[in-house]
């Protein structure tokens, strides 16, 4: 007796079984027995078929992993399913454990089909309904709707305000119909657009800072100088163990080169400004200002000297005046004294 040739393919596509894919290895194997109408074997009965019992063992062997291959002295592939059943479906602690944070663990992935999605948790319920742990549809129900991604926030909200309480099979045909039909396909565009206008500003200002970093200048040493983004060293120096404001440190020539050459060229300034340029003329000796003229004069002298910052000009010493209700002499002019 042999086995069904188009058959073939699926079992090619069934990797070995492990202590890990026991599950998966037992769905893509059943649809190799149902192919060779064998399914029986699932629930221990033989093929009424002549010989098909014994001829699908060797089958079953080959895509077991040589520590698993415990089968190889069944007497059919009857036996040597329920020996395979026995051990991987047996309900320890550490099986149910890891079965039930499976549950638990699975993520919904809003870019994949929400059934994609219900498909994983309704694979990971199977897992612990085979280790005789029962998850009734109230707790399926809790799950589905806990590990929804934030983009299906308002949809669950609606789910969860409903009265009565809807069953799994009323929300997994919103959750689907919804999808389907985009119902939240412009919130979610909004939500990516405003990510990816974040996403390109980011990157944006980090080419900025990794092209200035990476076009510092490094030192006889290693040590990149002037290095604002480096994390954990001294942003003047590039070593560790202090910051720029107490680095003691000198700066090498060329170091001193490339700053100069990259810094930005200085703000022009007005040769003469509007002040000085006043009191400059308000003091040129050609003119004979009158008394009333050379107090502004001087009180406009005093005005710009105290607000320039720099010192006066050499060609422009400040003298005082005094004026003729303060001294005696010559009552048209001011004297200096």
């Amino acid at each position: 007796m042999s086995i069904q040739t188009g058959s073939s393919s699926l079992l090619a596509a069934i990797r070995a079984l492990s202590d890990s894919n026991w599950f998966v290895w037992k769905k893509g194997m059943s649809m190799f027995l149902l192919a060779n109408s064998a399914g029986g074997v699932l629930d221990g009965v033989v093929p009424k078929q002549e010989g098909l019992d014994g001829t699908l063992l060797p089958f079953i062997w080959s895509k077991i992993a040589p520590e698993w291959q415990f089968v190889e002295d069944a007497v059919g592939a009857v036996a040597a399913w329920k020996a395979l059943q026995a051990h991987f479906e047996k309900s320890t602690m550490s099986n149910r454990l890891a079965a039930r944070q499976a549950l638990y663990s699975v993520v919904h992935d809003p870019q994949q089909p929400v059934s994609l999605y219900i498909q994983s948790l309704t694979a990971a319920r199977a897992k612990l309904d085979a280790l005789g742990v029962k998850i009734d549809d109230q707790e399926f129900k809790d799950v589905l709707l806990m590990r929804l991604d934030d983009s299906f926030d308002s949809l669950r909200t609606t789910i969860l305000a409903q009265s009565p309480e809807p069953d799994l099979a009323r929300i997994s045909s919103l959750l689907t119909s919804s999808a389907l039909s985009g119902s939240f396909a412009s919130a979610v565009k909004g939500e990516e657009s405003e990510t990816a206008l974040s996403s390109r500003s980011s990157r944006s200002r980090a080419k900025g800072e990794s092209a200035r970093s990476s076009s510092a200048p490094v030192d006889a040493k290693g040590f990149r100088w002037c290095d604002p983004t480096a994390d954990g060293v001294c942003h003047r120096c590039g070593r560790s163990g202090h910051r720029a404001a107490r680095c003691m440190f000198d700066v090498p020539s060329h170091i001193k080169d490339w700053v100069m050459s990259t810094a930005s060229p200085p703000h022009s300034r007005s040769p003469t400004r509007p002040g000085r340029a006043r009191v400059a003329a308000d003091r040129s000796p050609s003119r004979s200002p009158s008394p009333h003229r050379s107090r502004r004069a001087a009180q406009s002298a005093g005005l710009a000297s105290s607000s320039c910052r720099r010192s006066p000009s050499p060609a422009f010493p400040a003298f005082d005046f005094a004026y003729p209700s303060e001294t005696a002499g010559n009552t048209n002019s001011p004297r200096l004294i």
